[in-house]
């Protein structure tokens, strides 16, 4: 029989994902709004990631399903903004931050806190930067 998450785990996950979640909706707002783009490639991701992994482990939840669960909000999100056109940017978002809970977990079984957020911390910068980059070498094309 496959392992199956226990009811109180999903709860924990979901709250820890959801707080994570608010926490970077207020403090990203602010970023975006002084920095614009710049903000968005290289402080957004320290505020999701300090706050995605530091609740995780605040709450004892899972940090690779924090992770998941959070990239499944924001990808929400998107999908609510721009419709369908959110699509796109909505799977990036669950694939980027599963991605960044698998590096996330591992590094911090055997690093620690700090190491797992400065490596998850780089990798989601550099995913930020990549897509800002294209996205806006794609409009000018379009201008």
């Amino acid at each position: 029989m496959p392992n199956i998450i226990p009811l109180p785990h999903i709860f924990l996950i979901l709250t820890a994902a959801f707080l994570a979640a608010g926490i970077t909706w207020f403090f990203n707002s602010l970023v975006i709004n002084k920095l614009g783009d710049r903000g968005i490639s290289f402080v957004t991701p320290a505020i999701e990631e300090i706050a995605k992994t530091g609740v995780a482990i605040g709450l004892g939840a899972a940090i690779v399903w924090t992770h998941l669960a959070f990239g499944l909000v924001e990808a929400v999100v998107e999908i609510r903004r721009r419709g369908i056109r959110g699509l796109s940017a909505g799977w990036a978002a669950l694939a980027g931050h599963s991605l960044f809970g698998l590096i996330a977990s591992w590094v911090y079984m055997r690093r620690g806190f700090l190491w797992a957020v400065l490596i998850t911390y780089l990798i989601h910068a550099a995913w930020n930067w990549g897509i800002i980059y294209y996205s806006n070498r794609n409009r000018s094309r379009l201008d």
